[in-house]
């Protein structure tokens, strides 16, 4: 019995501490956030030191970002590295899920990268789950955010 009233208190403290339901701002239309950004780059993660990484600016799709406003780090054990199958999942067209996670309190957690791999950074941006996206070629999401910036 002490064991299970045990289990019951962490189970309980776990669903206290979790956001119940995300707040729709950081949840947004795609092409809102992609309006919204004044910057939009394509970046690659390459290393900068046995533990580290840079993000290496490889094309500017709208914008001037001068120096990126955001630091590299490398992805650790719990953190959601995905690319929604080159963006064609449902999950990230209609649940408008992103691979930033959120936190406890309801805000975006921090993006983390993996060495090689290709993001789009949408900068300017109120966060929002979709604005560190991995990308691959042909990739859904950067096609369309290809178009909305050239639409502009």
């Amino acid at each position: 019995m002490r064991n299970f009233l045990m289990f019951l208190g962490v189970a309980l403290t776990g669903i206290a501490s979790a956001c119940i339901l995300p707040p729709q701002d950081i949840l947004r239309d795609h092409n809102e956030l992609v309006a919204e950004a004044t910057s939009i780059v394509l970046v690659k993660t390459v290393p900068e030191s046995a533990t580290g990484c840079s993000l290496q600016i490889l094309q500017v799709l709208k914008g001037h970002p001068g120096k990126l406003p955001i630091a590299c780090h490398l992805a650790t054990l719990g953190d959601w590295m995905t690319d929604f199958k080159g963006h064609t999942a449902k999950m990230f067209w209609e649940q408008r899920a992103g691979r930033l996670r959120v936190s406890p309190s309801c805000s975006v957690t921090p993006p983390a990268f993996e060495i090689g791999h290709t993001y789009v950074l949408l900068l300017g941006v109120h966060p929002d789950t979709k604005q560190f996206e991995e990308v691959t070629s042909n990739d859904r999401w950067l096609t369309f955010i290809k178009s909305h910036v050239s639409g502009q």
